[in-house]
């Protein structure tokens, strides 16, 4: 079995110059993707990256100035945004009341697919990013202690911290895409890695654990030496009345002030919750980690 996981490794760069070369590199890749998603809206959304390359490489490369890899990158980066897109809008079709009832007086509702088709605009690239190729946009260089990235103004050397990924440095793992992005006032290179592990048999399975969601209980646990486990879900509850009450205050105002607090609420909220999540699922893999080994625990959740 593949396990594929993300690791987030902050760059330590030495001199400012390799700062504003890595954010002049950014803003072009998002330019230039700006520039494919604007084409492939305005062209009935073409999402096969080949044909967008045999179409716009040249164009690309000499609008904004990226070497020949990074320009290949622009493509796939923009079609698998179309087809996260298309993924999220055909799961949530458009229902409206159809004035009809069926036998038990119920009102029936009609549902209406959507596909790319309803978006007004092309989709915009508002963060500046790179999506860098393994061994070509990036490499790792001097046994395994500097990065090696491709800019616009050639190949910029920095050290890095591993900050508890150094397991992941060790020979074992095969590194692929990697996504040079900056946070606040420092970069970070989002590297995807990857890893053979043998396969889990059921026959060797000697715990289980079972594992209950809930609202009022968030999560409800039952081992094999019958223990019971409540994580109690009454303080998320209350805070997220609190915040569907601040809701409906605020769109009943119905000004410009109070959707662009809408928005940012619902925004921290999201995050809020993410957390919540995250807090829970890796506090029930350290406390039944002596079950199974971690990674595969991990990977269940």
């Amino acid at each position: 079995m593949e396990l594929s996981l993300t690791i987030k490794v902050k760059l330590k760069l030495s001199n400012p110059k390799d700062a504003l070369a890595f954010q002049e590199v950014c803003e072009q890749y998002r330019q230039a993707c700006i520039y494919v998603s604007d084409y492939v809206f305005h062209q009935n959304f073409e999402l096969n990256s080949i044909k967008l390359n045999e179409v716009l490489y040249h164009d690309v490369r000499q609008r904004f100035h990226l070497k020949s890899q990074l320009t290949q990158s622009t493509f796939r980066t923009v079609t698998a945004r179309y087809k996260t897109v298309q993924t999220q809008l055909r799961r949530s079709p458009n229902k409206y009341d159809s004035g009809k009832k069926d036998g038990d007086g119920k009102e029936v509702h009609m549902q209406v697919q959507k596909d790319l088709n309803w978006l007004w605009h092309p989709i915009l690239f508002s963060q500046p990013q790179a999506d860098l190729v393994r061994n070509r946009d990036w490499s790792i260089v001097d046994n395994g202690k500097t990065f090696s990235i491709n800019t616009l103004k050639g190949r910029v050397k920095c050290g890095f911290f591993l900050n508890g990924f150094e397991e992941y440095f060790d020979g074992t793992w095969a590194f692929g895409l990697a996504k040079l992005v900056k946070s606040g006032k420092h970069w970070f290179l989002h590297i995807s890695v990857k890893k053979e592990i043998a396969e889990m048999e059921l026959t060797d399975v000697k715990h289980v654990v079972g594992i209950d969601r809930g609202l009022r209980q968030l999560v409800t646990t039952y081992d094999e030496k019958d223990k019971t486990t409540f994580f109690n879900g009454n303080a998320v509850l209350k805070k997220r009345r609190h915040y569907k009450e601040l809701r409906r205050s605020l769109q009943a105002r119905n000004t410009r002030n109070s959707k662009r607090r809408i928005r940012k609420m619902e925004s921290r909220e999201n995050r809020w919750m993410a957390d919540v999540n995250h807090c829970l699922s890796k506090t029930l893999v350290y406390s039944f980690s002596y079950m199974v080994p971690i990674r595969y625990l991990c990977w269940k959740i």
